[in-house]
């Protein structure tokens, strides 16, 4: 790839920015065990494959499962109001609002990090949308211009 040093935060960048092929072919096979010897293996060895499944394991990164995109059309507005549904009908915990959220397509991240804006915006949950100033609340959720 380049010359820059070598260290674990720049062993994960080039991992999550990169496809396994990528990655494995912009490195020499002693290039991928420098960077498994420091992510802390001990004496690593194998194909590159190997190496880098290894190199993968050692970098702690995220589960790439909890990556993606939202299915539902504008997800940031979807959680704003299922938020404030859940928990002016049922007084809901974040929680089951993140996985009723995530049930209907709404990506993880997205859900969790609009949950706590929302909760913000509406003071702990205790106001609700339509008490809000339109311009702190998701554009798709405000009121039509006239």
């Amino acid at each position: 790839m380049s010359t820059e040093t070598i260290d674990r935060t720049t062993i994960r960048d080039r991992l999550k920015s990169t496809t396994p092929d990528e990655f494995q072919r912009a490195h020499t096979k002693a290039v991928l065990i420098e960077m498994a010897v420091i992510l802390g293996l001990a004496e690593p060895a194998g194909t590159k494959p190997e190496l880098y499944d290894l190199i993968v394991g050692a970098a702690n990164l995220p589960d790439p499962s909890l990556r993606g995109k939202s299915s539902v059309e504008d997800p940031v507005a979807y959680v704003w109001y299922k938020a404030d549904e859940m928990t002016a009908r049922e007084g809901a915990r974040r929680k089951d609002v993140v996985e009723a959220c995530i049930a209907q397509g709404v990506a993880y991240h997205t859900a969790r990090t609009q949950y706590q804006s929302w909760f913000t915006a509406t003071d702990r949950g205790s106001k609700r949308l339509s008490e809000l100033d339109p311009k702190d609340i998701p554009a798709a959720l405000r009121p039509a211009a006239e």
